[in-house]
């Protein structure tokens, strides 16, 4: 049997090192996988789509598309709403730059009829809406000064039917982050649902913003137009 020299020590792993280097491992892991299926996605459409594209509709884009779409952005005709003058600005890159199909920009608020309509610029910008803060729920989180009212301007909204319309796009699927108001552009998409395959939407369970429309009432109108909810992504 060796034993230690008089005078030295053996030593173990932290716990702080080994959740690190869990941590790395799954991060290397869950790349791995990702590269290999985005591979995979990638090889697939190609053989599948035969010069067709994917019409992606994204309300509330101020981070642009979702990371998932990203093996796939080649075969997007990228359709993205920002209403927000400090994000609209950023969301589409230099047409040399794109890496979409094609992309377009909208900067009129969607909503469930044509018009015009206030926005609560708050002073973070994917904190703004159309529906007030709810402040009292607001302070229960970290950072909730975000959710601060700083100006309110008025702009013209129209629905997703008219931007289908005078796109000549049919949606094949859509993502709703619009702090509340996502049953509202649904309400104005009652002729374009029925090409749409696939709908992400943002719901909240309590009140976000004062009297928003909560998940209940989200997943009622979906299921009354034939869609079937999957799976909650993020819960947070």
């Amino acid at each position: 049997l060796n034993a230690p020299a008089r005078g030295a020590a053996s030593t173990q792993p932290s716990t702080k090192t080994k959740i690190r280097s869990m941590s790395y491992l799954k991060t290397t892991v869950t790349r791995f996988a990702n590269k290999r299926f985005d591979s995979f996605t990638n090889s697939s459409l190609t053989s599948l789509m035969a010069g067709e594209a994917i019409s992606f509709l994204d309300v509330g884009a101020a981070n642009g598309a979702p990371p998932r779409w990203s093996a796939v952005r080649e075969f997007i005709d990228y359709c993205a709403v920002e209403p927000d003058p400090r994000s609209s600005s950023e969301i589409l890159r230099q047409e040399t730059e794109s890496q979409y199909n094609s992309e377009r920009l909208i900067t009129k608020a969607l909503w469930n009829e044509s018009g015009e309509i206030s926005l609560n610029l708050c002073r973070k910008a994917m904190t703004s809406s159309i529906y007030v803060p709810n402040s009292d729920f607001a302070k229960l989180f970290p950072d909730s000064s975000r959710f601060d009212i700083i100006e309110r301007i008025n702009l013209p909204c129209t629905t997703i039917d008219a931007v289908t319309k005078n796109s000549g796009l049919q949606f094949d699927a859509i993502k709703l982050d619009i702090q509340g108001s996502e049953l509202n552009a649904l309400i104005g998409a009652e002729k374009s649902l029925t090409s749409v395959l696939a709908i992400e939407v943002e719901v909240e369970f309590y009140e976000l913003y004062r009297n928003q429309p909560l998940f209940d009432d989200v997943f009622s109108f979906l299921k009354s137009h034939d869609f079937d909810l999957i799976d909650l992504i993020f819960l947070y």
